[in-house]
């Protein structure tokens, strides 16, 4: 029997508990259910981990779950109290752990071969150096376009029957070269500045403006070129004596840095062109911006005047902007030279593959970054566009300078449709992207 007072054991034969005295017999008043143990029943159970007991043969012993208690046939307690018996745990070593899978408890958990690393790899981002890089290679690219409009680009001095000196900048040959210079910097810096803080759609910003204005600032170049070439080839055939220096003054060799440091924006930005784990738009979409853009290239290259479609390749029929160029150096030195050098059209062509490449992989490629190349392309051309056929200012010529034979400032009827046409999809293809999806 066990006392009902202090739990502790005692021999059927006796009528009260040797260790508290409280009474064994039949009806006798209990302790309450939570009282204190008797102090002498108290058993210290030493700390540290259980072992294996070592019982004698002769001791009987009574078997219980998972524990063996001994028993003294006198009624006292074994002073070893409970003696646990728990198998050795087990050690796994993590080093052979096969590759398949890991193993928790008696489950196996299989892990699909590439399914997380692929995952993260695809929607990874460049590190933080390569995004100061980025930050860095556009605020020196915004810094040289941004001079190269403000000094100037060629100059010349000639001395013979007619005198005459004139230094040229981007806006002589452009009335929109300045402005448009102001929104490629502001747009290569801002893109970088969000692609530092992890946004794909910025870097797409940076590498969109990047290519803008490596094409203009190319452009420039090459206008200024062809008034050099002009004078210098104009005296020549007019067979008289003179004195002749030009200049490839300051501003000419700031663009051609310019350009190059552009051309490095849109290197350094092609890091975040990975995928962010969204779905690309939809491909109608891309098809209708890759046809806009089509559209907007062919009608800077449509002719008139009585040119033809080679005069695109060729010296012998310049584009609007030339052949203005041309005419003032006639008018100031009595100088007709029609023809321009072949690096002012390859300068030019430059241009327009730069814009259609960059349309191409905007629309086509469909994702954030390749939206944001699309909106650090557009608005360069939408202004030069734009200010072209409202004939805002002095010279506003269209982008690239016009069409093969014209005279004029205005855009060609097509360009304009195709500059209309790659503004409407650009505008849906950022509805596409950051519109809320219900699923």
């Amino acid at each position: 029997m066990v006392c009902p007072s202090c739990g502790t054991p005692a021999p059927e034969h006796i009528s009260a508990c040797r260790s508290c005295g409280a009474s064994l017999m039949p009806g006798a008043e209990r302790a309450p259910l939570w009282a204190p143990p008797h102090p002498a029943a108290r058993v210290e159970v030493p700390w540290g981990p259980p072992s294996r007991a070592l019982l004698p043969v002769d001791e009987p012993t009574v078997q219980l779950d998972a524990a063996i208690v001994p028993v003294d046939v006198t009624g006292e307690w074994s002073p070893s109290s409970l003696v646990w018996d728990l198998p050795e745990p087990e050690v796994v070593d993590l080093a052979v752990t096969p590759a398949g899978g890991l193993v928790w408890d008696t489950e196996r958990l299989e892990l699909e071969p590439g399914l997380l690393s692929g995952h993260l790899d695809e929607a990874a981002l460049p590190s933080r150096r390569r995004s100061m890089v980025l930050l860095t290679l556009s605020v020196l690219a915004a810094a040289a376009s941004l001079l190269s409009a403000l000094v100037a680009v060629v100059g010349f001095d000639v001395r013979s029957d007619v005198n005459g000196s004139l230094s040229l900048k981007a806006n002589d040959f452009s009335s929109n070269s300045i402005v448009g210079c102001i929104i490629v910097a502001v747009l290569m810096v801002v893109g970088a500045a969000a692609a530092s803080a992890g946004r794909r759609f910025g870097a797409g910003v940076a590498a969109g403006a990047g290519c803008a204005a490596a094409g203009l600032l190319l452009w420039v170049d090459g206008q200024g070129l062809a008034v050099l070439d002009s004078i210098t080839s104009g005296l020549h055939e007019k067979g008289v004596s003179y004195q002749l220096a030009t200049t490839l003054d300051v501003g000419f060799w700031i663009a051609i840095v310019g350009a190059a440091l552009s051309l490095a924006v849109v290197v350094a930005a092609w890091g975040w062109h990975t995928s962010d784990g969204r779905a690309p738009h939809h491909p109608a979409i891309g098809v209708f911006g890759a046809f806009a853009t089509l559209v907007m290239v062919a009608g800077l290259m449509v002719p008139v005047g009585g040119a033809a479609l080679a005069d695109n390749f060729s010296n012998d029929r310049p584009v609007n902007a030339v052949r203005f160029g041309k005419a003032f150096v006639f008018y100031l030195l009595a100088i007709d030279h029609q023809q321009q050098p072949p690096v002012t059209w390859l300068l030019r062509l430059g241009l327009l593959c730069l814009l259609l490449v960059a349309g191409l992989v905007a629309f086509l490629k469909g994702t954030r970054f390749s939206v944001g190349i699309a909106v650090g392309l557009v608005p360069l051309q939408l202004w030069l566009w734009s200010t072209s056929v409202l004939q805002a200012g002095d010279r506003p010529f269209s982008i690239a300078g016009g069409n093969p034979g014209g005279s004029g400032f205005e855009s060609h009827l097509l360009t304009s449709i195709g500059t209309m046409m790659f503004v409407v999809a650009l505008v849906v293809s950022l509805v596409a992207a950051y519109a809320v999806r219900r699923d």
